[in-house]
């Protein structure tokens, strides 16, 4: 349909809203676009690897925090390692 009005075109930049995987946005002079996500808005793994982090290799001090290694330095304190 060359030349047809999609709303989803002019939806780009706008500001959405979503709730409970019911996304609303208003286009202005009463047009909305209304859209349901599948799964109420949560994506769903399709595969899920889970692997060891081997430590480090370091001279100082070193712990695992907030998901990554990290090693202590005197001048910098804790710096990923």
């Amino acid at each position: 349909m060359h030349g047809a009005w999609r709303p989803y075109d002019e939806a780009v930049g706008k500001a959405a809203t979503c709730d409970y995987g019911q996304v609303s946005c208003y286009f202005g002079n009463g047009v909305w676009l209304y859209a349901q996500m599948p799964d109420g808005g949560s994506t769903k793994a399709i595969s899920v690897e889970v692997t060891d982090a081997p430590r480090p290799k370091a001279k100082t001090e070193i712990r695992w925090h907030n998901g990554a290694w990290q090693k202590y330095l005197k001048t910098r304190g804790w710096v990923a390692a």
